[in-house]
């Protein structure tokens, strides 16, 4: 029979591993590459800080992100957005924690180029 102190040790263990898959892998890379985004959707735990790697490999062509709110039937909001950039470039940032719920990443410049954000 295990002892106490073992059984503690294993969900000790297990609750760290569940812990560490939820979490994104460091850091989480978005690229623009032929006027489009990759990937195109990103899932993230609430509550972390997350790196975010930037990717511009279009030449010559500017890009940005913007981070926004995704509520169904209300405006989005701005939370956070890069300085746009002419391409090829990388830059990398440290965004804070976020809720759960839905968010885009968009190019200011392009629109149609976004990334869904799924916060759980």
């Amino acid at each position: 029979m295990p002892s106490l102190r073992h059984v503690s040790a294993v969900v000790v263990l297990v609750l760290a591993l569940a812990g560490c898959a939820a979490m994104p892998a460091d850091p989480v890379t978005v690229v623009a590459e032929g006027i489009a985004f990759t990937p195109a959707r990103i899932q993230l735990p609430a509550g972390r800080e997350f790196h975010l790697m930037f990717e511009n490999r279009d030449s010559g062509v500017p890009h940005g992100l913007s981070l926004q709110t995704r509520t169904s039937g209300v405006p989005p909001t701005d939370l956070w957005t890069s300085e746009i950039e002419v391409g090829p470039n990388v830059r990398e940032f440290d965004l804070p924690p976020l809720g759960a719920g839905p968010y885009l990443l968009i190019c200011p410049v392009h629109p149609n180029m976004q990334v869904e954000i799924d916060v759980s």
